[in-house]
């Protein structure tokens, strides 16, 4: 798989058979798409082809989104109460960046490399992305509950 391949990830949650006994998890599962178009009726085929998935322990996969930062593309993971920037590189993801918020992330709304989370019950996170440091920093937030359901930057 080389760095310009166009991928599409799934993110799934995952409750077990005890219910809430058993804390709930996720996955990410990562498909290469290849295009090819034939000439004859100017249709395009798309092969799917499965390359990878990874186990997330800390919640339901509940946001994906794509960062690109510094001509870099890396993959932005909401589930649970954390956030985390994955880099795809030797064949697997592999961590570079997480942000722990105090709310349960429903949505990821990037901007160039601002972010802002949501949640329905804990309001709004604004966040920043910095690549010098691979860091994610907290901006501003809003210490009063308010249910949010939609956000937009």
């Amino acid at each position: 798989v080389s760095d310009s391949s166009l991928f599409l990830v799934v993110g799934t949650g995952i409750i077990d058979q005890d219910g809430e006994d058993v804390s709930s998890r996720g996955r990410i599962l990562l498909f290469e798409l290849n295009r090819s178009s034939t000439d004859a009726d100017d249709t395009v085929e798309a092969e799917v082809k499965y390359v990878y998935d990874k186990e997330i322990s800390i919640g339901p996969v509940t946001s994906l989104s794509n960062l690109t930062c510094e001509g870099k593309s890396r993959l932005v993971v909401g589930a649970g109460a954390e956030v985390t920037i994955e880099q795809w590189g030797n064949n697997k993801l592999l961590q570079v960046g997480f942000f722990h918020a105090n709310m349960h992330v429903q949505d990821i709304v990037l901007f160039k490399n601002f972010f802002l989370l949501s949640d329905a019950y804990d309001s709004l996170h604004f966040l920043v992305w910095r690549e010098s440091d691979k860091s994610l920093t907290l901006l501003a937030k809003d210490y009063e509950p308010t249910c949010v359901y939609a956000s937009g930057i």
